[in-house]
This record gives C-alpha cells, sequence and structure tokens, in this order.
C-alpha cells in the first residue's frame, strides 16, 4: 500500500497536465474557428448549434456574438433556406459529405448569396456520427467579377471586330 499511495501524486500530477493539454487544444480550436474568415459551423446530432463563428453569423446577416447562437436550433439558424435540412439530415442519417455544391442562401435582410457548401459528419471514437460540421464558400463577389470581366470581353472582342479604315499604302 505505502507504494500505491507515494504513486498518487505523481498521477494527480499527470492527469493535470493532461487536462492542462486538453484545454489548451480545445481552446486553441475554439478560438482557431472564431476566428477563421471563412463561414463555419458544428452541430450536434440534436441539431444544435455548438460551434459558430462571426464570419457564418455575418454571412446569414444576423447579429449578435457566436455565444448567442451555442445550443440555437441549426434550422432556426438557417430559417429562410430550408433546403439546408436536407443537407444536414443527410450528413447525420447518411453519413455523406457534400463538397462543393453550389446554393442561393438568403440572409435575414434579404440579402442573396452564391456559395459553395461543404458539408462533413464528424465521428465519434465508435465511428457514430455525433456532429457535423458546415463550412460556407461565398461565391457572390467571385461570379459578379466574373460577370464583369466577360462583358468587358465582349465589349473589346466587338470593339475589335468592327471594320476598320485601312491605311493607304506607303509608296
Amino acid at each position: 500500500l505505502p507504494l500505491l499511495f507515494s504513486e498518487v501524486p505523481d498521477n494527480a500530477d499527470d492527469i493535470l497536465a493532461m487536462i492542462k493539454d486538453l484545454r489548451h487544444g480545445l481552446g486553441m480550436s475554439v478560438r482557431l474557428l472564431q476566428s477563421m474568415t471563412l463561414p463555419m459551423l458544428v452541430c450536434d446530432e440534436d441539431r444544435r448549434i455548438v460551434l459558430i463563428n462571426t464570419a457564418m453569423i455575418h454571412l446569414l446577416e444576423n447579429k449578435g456574438e457566436p455565444a448567442d447562437y451555442l445550443g440555437s436550433d441549426v434550422f432556426e439558424f438557417f430559417l429562410q433556406n430550408d433546403f439546408m435540412r436536407n443537407f444536414l439530415n443527410k450528413a447525420f442519417a447518411e453519413n455523406v459529405a457534400v463538397d462543393n455544391v453550389q446554393v442561393r442562401l438568403s440572409g435575414r435582410l434579404g440579402g442573396e448569396f452564391l456559395v459553395s457548401l461543404l458539408v462533413s459528419p464528424l465521428y465519434s471514437p465508435d465511428g457514430h456520427v455525433e456532429h457535423v460540421s458546415l463550412a460556407i464558400l461565398n461565391l457572390t463577389d467571385i461570379r459578379n467579377r466574373e460577370r464583369e470581366i466577360l462583358t468587358k470581353k465582349m465589349e473589346i472582342k466587338n470593339m475589335t471586330g468592327a471594320p476598320r479604315e485601312q491605311a493607304a499604302p506607303v509608296l
């Protein structure tokens, strides 16, 4: 017994060090998610938001801080975008990831956004889908700029395709 008791402080110190490492890693993961400019969220199997960043909140024209949305129903968050229910439910029910599906999202203030969805099931150690992550790439500005470039290209093509006066030959 004396040997067993002499090991307890070492084990307790090891456990405290492990907890400290876990807290540090989790804290860094949360800070990383919240600081990313790519809109992201994670919901649990009850479809409650467990992680969300400011970029996601702003994309859908919502107000508040990430903490205001924790525990909220993810479908309420995407109220104007009912099709999101299908993508998220499919990830949970069928373990299906969605990669680069382009859809139009509506914001709460009426904004329309062309986006690419990235939905991924997150598995527990026993292989059960425990959470689903969602990242959204806003393509609206890219597509608008692409349209401007194509319009300018057509204007230039039309200008250069017009008949020109030929210079008189030099003798």
